[in-house]
Order: structure tokens, then C-alpha cells, then sequence
């Protein structure tokens, strides 16, 4: 994913600027690169900003360094900060560090840089108000509830090619005198469903909730292709935004 973030947002830097990507703006990932004498914006893994540092642990001819998704830890992203940290204390204390995030705690990444600063003073934060939209949440249920989906007039396929019942899988795991009954499974699946559905204030006709039933009792694993497609026909004929 980091490869192709970092390809991706090339292309689209270089894009905006009317340049093709690999002039002023490139990328560089393992195995593949689009640089020249030109190019002032390299967009990276930080496996490659790692090798960087190793062949020049100075970084001559870069004045700023943006660490973008820094909440996402793992072994290169904090060698990472740890090398940059003794650069910016002992070598380039002009060289310019940003890092980037929408959901990390600035606190944190403030203590652990505030060294870096001769005064102690804590690294600046800069909070930029991002847009929330609204989000719908549906369930099975409601699926079932728009196209009258009725699983006994359907065909669903297994992730083996064909039906696997839930008794096949309870029998893997439950004695001989534990194995759960379809129709007593389907009564439980339709009283939860039934009792969820006044929690939440939510109110489906009781043939949803019995087809919701008898797909959770009877095919613990297939997939209900005939449901995609008539979902997908709900929204077209419906209009559905997005």
C-alpha cells in the first residue's frame, strides 16, 4: 500500500502542477523510480528514506522532511524518527521535520522531539479542521427488508462451491447431544432479532426477520449472490446517492 500511496500521489502532485511525474516531482519505491536532475519533491516508503539516510546520514541538498501517517508504527517508520531526531539534535538542526496524521496523539511525538529544541520548548502543532459526512447505517437486515429477498427461492453458493450447513459446523465442535436443530435455531434467530429490533427502534416486517433467520441457521458460509445483485438493482432503480 505505501508503494502505491507513494506513486499515486506523485503522479497526482505532478499532475496539478501540469508536469509529468519525475521532473520536479518523483517518487522512488523498491524496484522502481521516476527521478531526474530536476526533481526538488521525491515522494517515498520510508524503507527507501531509511537506505537514504544510511548511504547520506547528513541528507545534503534536502531541507524538509515530511513523515506523512505517522500513527501507523511499525520498525522503519520509528528508525526513522529516531535518526531524524539525532540529526536534527547533533548535525542539521536547520533542516525542517514535519509529520502528518488524522488520528495521532501530537503530545506524544511533542515529547519526544522537545529535546531537540536548545530552549526545551515543545514542537508547534498545527490543527487543520477537517469535513465530516454523514454516514447511513444499514444492516442485513435492511437489505433483505428493500428487495423482499427470500433465501428459500434462491441459490447460494458456499465458499467451497456449494452449501455448508450449520450443523456441519456445529458438529466440528459440539458433542453428539449439543447439536443445534435448524428449526430450533431458526425460533431462537427470530425472538434476538425480533427483541433487537424494539432496542433500537427499528421496525422490520417479520418475513425480513424470518428470512434473516433462516439465512444465519441454515448456511453459516455462503455467499447470497441473487441478494447482491437485487441490492444493487434497489439502489439503481431508487436512485440511491453515491
Amino acid at each position: 500500500p505505501r508503494r502505491i500511496s507513494a506513486i499515486t500521489v506523485a503522479e497526482r502532485v505532478a499532475k496539478e502542477r501540469g508536469q509529468p511525474v519525475g521532473k520536479e516531482v518523483g517518487y522512488q519505491v523498491r524496484f522502481d523510480s521516476a527521478l531526474s536532475g530536476a526533481t526538488r519533491l521525491i515522494f517515498c516508503t520510508p524503507g527507501i528514506l531509511l537506505r537514504r539516510l544510511h548511504s547520506d546520514p547528513t541528507l545534503q541538498g534536502v531541507e524538509v522532511v515530511v513523515v506523512d501517517e505517522i500513527h501507523e508504527r511499525d520498525c522503519n517508520s520509528d528508525f526513522v524518527l529516531i535518526i531524524l531526531k539525532q540529526l536534527l539534535a547533533y548535525t542539521r538542526p536547520n533542516l525542517k521535520l514535519l509529520l502528518m496524521s488524522a488520528t495521532v496523539q501530537a503530545d506524544q511525538f511533542q515529547n519526544y522531539f522537545k529535546d531537540v529544541n536548545t530552549d526545551g520548548a515543545l514542537p508547534p502543532v498545527i490543527t487543520i479542521t477537517g469535513t465530516s459526512y454523514p454516514v447511513d447505517q444499514y444492516f442485513l437486515e435492511d437489505a433483505v427488508d428493500w428487495t423482499a429477498y427470500n433465501p428459500e427461492h434462491q441459490n447460494a453458493v458456499g465458499r467451497t462451491g456449494g452449501k455448508r450447513k450449520r450443523d456441519d459446523i456445529y458438529s466440528l465442535f459440539l458433542p453428539e447431544t449439543q447439536k443445534v436443530d435448524a428449526q430450533e435455531k431458526l425460533t431462537e434467530l427470530r425472538k434476538v432479532y425480533k427483541e433487537w429490533s424494539a432496542q433500537h427502534q427499528i421496525t422490520y416486517q417479520d418475513r425480513t426477520l424470518v428470512s434473516v433467520a433462516k439465512m444465519e441457521s441454515e448456511d453459516l458460509c455462503a455467499v447470497h449472490y441473487d441478494l447482491i445483485v437485487d441490492i444493487i438493482t434497489y439502489w439503481e432503480s431508487n436512485s440511491f446517492p453515491g
